[in-house]
């Protein structure tokens, strides 16, 4: 079973270091869109480590094109979490006040006061989330993620099939599902 499904095992240290000095490596799409979705640190540790393997990199055709293709949506979801959340945090606050409203009358309860430390707490919080988009890459106008990968994928992206290579793919997929589906998933 371990060598069907090798990937569930632990790799011996010495195994992993060897696969380090010498695999190469390569990344879809996802891995390169989340350097957007890093803090700092973690994309620049990302980064550093692409560096030490820098010449045993190579990235399919595809997934540069989707990076590129995904990037200023992945760009805008990030920046646009600042107002969902904006929104969400009224939502609340407003859901919470009119829950304490319903108890003004409670002799223990204090509503009054509550409202004013929920008002005040939620205040802080928006002081926050507007330091945090203001401190925020704006990358539609300046991308280093992007520039930093440019320089980094030179010469390690693969080619786009052609057309006609693309066609006799198809043709040869659609010859395997129609005599037995079952030969796609190995049966």
């Amino acid at each position: 079973m371990k060598n069907k499904l090798s990937e569930y095992y632990k790799i011996e240290d010495e195994e992993l270091k060897k696969h380090w000095q010498q695999d190469v490596f390569g990344f879809d799409a996802n891995v390169l869109l989340n350097l957007y979705r890093y803090t700092p640190k973690t994309r620049k540790a990302f980064f550093d480590l692409l560096g030490k393997i820098k010449d045993r990199i190579f990235i399919p055709y595809q997934a540069a094109f989707e990076y590129h293709k995904n990037q200023l949506t992945v760009i805008s979801a990030q920046k646009a979490a600042y107002k969902e959340i904006r929104e969400t945090l009224l939502k609340k606050k407003n859901e919470i006040e009119a829950k304490l409203n319903e108890f003004k009358k409670h002799p223990y309860l204090r509503s009054g006061e509550l409202t004013i430390q929920i008002e005040s707490a939620f205040d802080a919080i928006g002081k926050d989330l507007d330091k945090l988009e203001k401190d925020h890459p704006d990358y539609l106008a300046h991308d280093p993620v992007c520039e930093e990968l440019t320089l980094l994928l030179d010469g390690k992206v693969g080619d786009d099939f052609s057309a006609e290579e693309l066609e006799k793919a198809y043709r040869k997929v659609k010859n395997v599902t129609m005599k037995s589906p079952s030969r796609l998933y190995g049966f």
